[in-house]
């Protein structure tokens, strides 16, 4: 349970004076005998408890949300439900993201994903708190170009690293090619472009995460940053059992897939093990005689371990 804020609660030594509704200026006072409070108008401001000659009134802590602990595929999800008219929205992402840290600690895990809200208010701020890095959605849009200033100043504010991917960039090719002029400008990563998509809808109708949608270009577009964009790439060597860590080149708005297989082709390796690729990315591994292997979810150790199975 999460507690935000206070709300007016009116005992039965009310007097009915009048005063509390005189002076509430949410109009959350209900007359009556006694008189009572609507929880939803009420903002917990504490007037009517200065005011009241009765002293029936006090400020209670009200519950304003949940917040759980699920998995998804075996993974950890820590999500929020606010109560409808709460306006503690960025303390609720505060206390996800609080749990979030205390079970990646518990299970060691080494990455923490926030979904954060749009905008630049409370819960968007509150989801960049602590981050390491911060993706932004933008949409080709005048209030999509708007919004996207004003997040990249709140961002900065943090000190905080980001880049910018554009969502249905392919609906407003003029406002799209204005975001990737304006991202040139300002020394702004554009890290890619995600067409329109109707898959996107029927996956969320289907509860499933779009990328696992045969055929959709928007998921290709999402596996062509996932892989292109990598932080680094682990190159091993079964025969000698040697590591190498390799970094892409990721200031590359166009084409990064390609040129991070001609980058692992350079390397001589005969075999790639990621989740995704994208189309573009596909084709180079083919042309590069690499053999690829989907990933599933576990450490690269686990992986490399069951593409050698594989390989006996």
């Amino acid at each position: 349970e999460y507690f935000g804020g206070k709300k007016a609660e009116i005992s039965d030594s009310c007097i009915s004076c009048g005063i509390c509704e005189k002076y509430c200026r949410f109009d959350a006072v209900i007359r009556g005998g006694p008189y009572s409070v609507d929880p939803y108008a009420c903002e917990g401001c504490g007037m009517c408890v200065a005011v009241c000659p009765a002293d029936a009134i006090t400020l209670k802590d009200n519950k304003s949300g949940d917040y759980f602990l699920s998995q998804s595929n075996g993974i950890p999800l820590v999500h929020a439900l606010l109560t409808p008219g709460e306006e503690t929205s960025g303390g609720l992402v505060a206390e996800v993201r609080k749990l979030a840290i205390k079970v990646a600690e518990e299970e060691k895990k080494e990455v923490i994903i926030i979904d954060g809200a749009p905008g630049i208010g409370c819960p968007a701020t509150s989801s960049i708190t602590g981050t390491t890095y911060v993706l932004v959605v933008a949409e080709p849009t005048v209030s999509g170009n708007h919004d996207l200033a004003r997040i990249v100043e709140t961002i900065r504010h943090f000190k905080r690293d980001f880049g910018i991917v554009i969502n249905k960039w392919d609906l407003n090719t003029s406002k799209s090619s204005f975001i990737e002029s304006w991202c040139g400008a300002n020394g702004i990563e554009l890290i890619g472009k995600i067409p329109f998509d109707e898959q996107v809808e029927k996956a969320t109708i289907m509860g499933k995460p779009v990328v696992s949608i045969k055929g959709s270009e928007a998921a290709e577009a999402i596996v062509r940053i996932r892989f292109a964009r990598a932080k680094y790439f682990l190159i091993y060597d079964p025969e000698t059992g040697s590591e190498e860590y390799i970094e892409p080149d990721n200031s590359v708005a166009h084409g990064a897939g390609p040129m991070a297989v001609n980058m692992l082709t350079k390397k001589g390796i005969s075999a790639l093990i990621a989740f995704h690729l994208g189309g573009n990315a596909v084709q180079a591994i083919e042309a590069a005689g690499i053999a690829f292997y989907e990933a599933f979810v576990g450490t690269a150790k686990e992986n490399i371990d069951a593409v050698l199975r594989k390989k006996k």
